[in-house]
């Protein structure tokens, strides 16, 4: 095998499907969000990259309990409507290819399971691994046992009984690990990767990062870690009205048009969606509802603007996400952004775009943490 920061730079592309399975406390979601952190500073080589995740975060605060919060460029989500849109407003604020979404599904087997092939969450996970390249996002779902999972995710495409859509298959087992690693490197550091159906299992060392710390364990006032025992819950999703998110009904519409369309697409969809099941059945013929709501808001985000409020603290009157009303109103307004603006060009002239909030990287090669043999320390599996 190359080295690990070129294997992994090859594997976390857009449209692939890694499965990591491992039993609970032998580190499987500290090493997923391990990896998650590398990509995003950088380690593997990947340009910008956005985390979406059902993976509850806090921040410690000094004297007081932690409270639920996100590193910069990490975004909660536990539907798979809520992850589609949230990856839409990536798309829009970077362009289409320009940077890396990772989406971890923790537990994923309770929504994929083998034997429940016809349920709702399987059919829909299922059909949207096939467009998951179309969207920028990289798929990591996390699982005690592999063969919980249903055959199309666990199974790579080629080679076994039944064809998948995996790419990579991540087995941790600390006690193998101990093996490997002997009294060098953490055991829940090393991890078995298996490329192909027959193929034996490689080890490889994954540098422990910041965010895989418990935020119950003593950090520093202002540190982000993660909830070890917060239950990771998702669903298809539904709207304010308890109509369910249409998967083949969202592909139907994001099909539509050219790639840099995409981001317009999919709010489209999810302006018509938000109003289904609002009663509106009563209404005069040729009335679109979601038009006259979408409308009302951006009238009163013009006059908003026009006193003096900030995107983001409209947003907070409003209860949306900023790009989305931003998006609504120029469109409404006539006002064409170019979404490939490499400064996000739809925030205006009076904010400033988050940058990523800095971190300490833990890396062998430059010292500290803990020590591995050189083949494991070289980044070599």
């Amino acid at each position: 095998m190359t080295g690990v920061r070129e294997f992994m730079h090859d594997i976390l592309q857009p449209g692939e499907t890694i499965v990591v399975a491992g039993r609970r406390g032998h580190g499987k979601t500290a090493t997923v969000i391990s990896i998650a952190q590398h990509v995003m500073e950088g380690d593997y080589g990947h340009g910008p990259a956005e985390i979406i995740t059902n993976i509850k975060f806090g921040r410690v605060r000094k004297g007081l309990e932690p409270v639920e919060d996100y590193p910069s460029g990490v975004h909660y989500e536990d539907t798979l409507a809520g992850t589609l849109r949230k990856a839409g407003e990536i798309i829009r604020e970077y362009g289409p290819g320009g940077c890396t979404i990772l989406w971890l599904l923790d537990e994923a087997q309770n929504y994929m399971m083998a034997d429940e092939n016809g349920r709702k969450e399987n059919l829909a996970l299922t059909k949207y691994l096939g467009n998951a390249r179309k969207f920028d996002i990289c798929n990591i779902f996390m699982t005690p046992v592999l063969n919980n999972l249903t055959p199309r995710v666990r199974c790579f495409p080629t080679g076994e009984s039944k064809s998948g859509y995996c790419s990579l298959q991540m087995i941790k087992d600390k006690d193998l690990g101990a093996k490997v690693a002997g009294s060098r490197a953490d055991p829940r550091s090393i991890t078995f990767v298996r490329m192909g159906p027959g193929m034996g299992l490689t080890p490889m060392f994954i540098s422990p990062m910041p965010w895989i710390r418990s935020i119950y364990s003593g950090l520093p006032d202002g540190s982000y870690g993660y909830d070890t025992k917060a239950m990771a819950t998702f669903s298809i999703g539904a709207n304010d009205y308890g109509v369910p998110f249409s998967l083949e009904e969202f592909l139907k519409v994001t099909s539509k048009g050219l790639s840099h369309e995409l981001p317009d697409k999919i709010d489209e969809y999810f302006d018509r969606w938000e109003s289904m099941g609002s009663g509106d059945e009563e209404a005069l013929p040729g009335e679109d509802h979601s038009m006259i709501r979408i409308s009302d808001q951006c009238r009163r985000i013009e006059r908003m603007r026009a006193v003096g409020l900030k995107w983001r603290e409209i947003a907070d009157i409003e209860g949306e996400v900023m790009t989305t009303i931003q998006s609504r109103f120029y469109k409404y307004a006539g006002i064409r952004p170019s979404s490939g603006c490499g400064d996000a060009s739809i925030l205006m002239n009076d904010e400033q775009r988050v940058v990523g909030a800095g971190a300490y990287i833990y890396n062998p090669k430059r010292g500290g943490g803990p020590e591995g043999s050189p083949s494991l320390e070289g980044g070599e599996a």
